[in-house]
């Protein structure tokens, strides 16, 4: 049974991977790939045509960069959200976050304290995949 999270930590920072194996070491749908890895991978070129997409040849540490930056975009959205709709209770957002609001508003100014807090957060948090994008088994 598939997870509602993915874990990055599968694939090799050293290997190469094509999408396609990429997909099923992580068992996410093609166009899970492409939102979250292809568009954010920084050595991908917008010059390379749509075949390309599906011949390329990545390395785990751009895949694994690439997750994190999609996931730091990700939960600094969720994470100003919390803190602007107070919809989470002190004890709620410390259980969510590790820290107090007051902490975590003033880590959204600095990147190396923001990812830091998304350091401590579990994996099904973190890395979540949107219902109905996990691959069917």
């Amino acid at each position: 049974m598939s997870q509602p999270y993915f874990n990055p930590d599968l694939i090799e920072s050293k290997h190469f991977y094509t999408r396609t194996k990429a997909c099923t070491v992580l068992d996410i749908d093609p166009d899970v790939f492409d939102k979250i890895i292809l568009t954010n991978i920084q050595s991908y070129s917008k010059k390379q045509s749509s075949a390309d997409i599906y011949t390329g040849i990545f390395t785990g540490a751009e895949i694994k960069a690439a997750i994190n930056k999609y996931y730091l975009s990700y939960m600094t959205n969720q994470l100003k959200d919390d803190l602007s709709t107070n919809e989470l209770t002190d004890l709620a957002f410390r259980a969510k976050y590790s820290v107090t609001p007051a902490k975590a508003q003033s880590a959204l100014s600095e990147p190396d304290k923001l990812q830091e807090i998304f350091q401590n957060i579990p994996v099904e948090n973190y890395y979540p995949v949107p219902k109905g994008e996990r691959k069917n088994r």
